[in-house]
């Protein structure tokens, strides 16, 4: 092995291993939107690149003025969840969390045409799929 060690080789023991540089960690902002209907949550599969490729997940605003301007005129009622942070190997990800309850008898059609890669799911078929798990965690935190 002596003869294959560049470090001794060189006579410059202190430089070897080569430190790699260091990622820069990312931070990231986005607003959780929780449908509720007749004992239903509105889930939508994400993307099949990126983080959480594939898993089923609430639909994601960049912020809470754009699901405000979103959610204007809809029937029900929304309530703001605590937020909190989901530690990524290289982002810190911050989520707020807003749950938005339907009536009953709500036509919510139009509403969730804007996802169409979404579907209604109970609880138990939810908690069933695959989710991320600071979802699973918020699911039956506030269940």
């Amino acid at each position: 092995m002596r003869e294959l060690c560049v470090a001794r080789r060189e006579g410059q023991p202190e430089r070897y291993p080569v430190k790699t540089r260091k990622l820069k960690r990312k931070a990231k902002e986005s607003v959780w939107l929780w449908l509720r209907w007749r004992e239903r949550l509105w889930l939508v599969q994400r993307p099949q690149q990126g983080v959480w490729a594939g898993l089923w997940s609430l639909p994601e605003f960049d912020s809470t003025q754009a699901l405000g301007e979103a959610s204007a005129g809809w029937p029900g009622e929304g309530e703001a969840l605590p937020s909190f942070t989901h530690v990524l190997t290289h982002l810190d990800w911050t989520l707020h969390p807003r749950r938005w309850s339907f009536p009953a008898d709500a036509h919510v059609e139009r509403i969730t045409s804007a996802w169409p890669a979404g579907r209604w799911f109970m609880l138990d078929e939810a908690l069933g799929a695959g989710l991320p798990a600071p979802l699973r965690k918020l699911l039956l935190a506030a269940t």
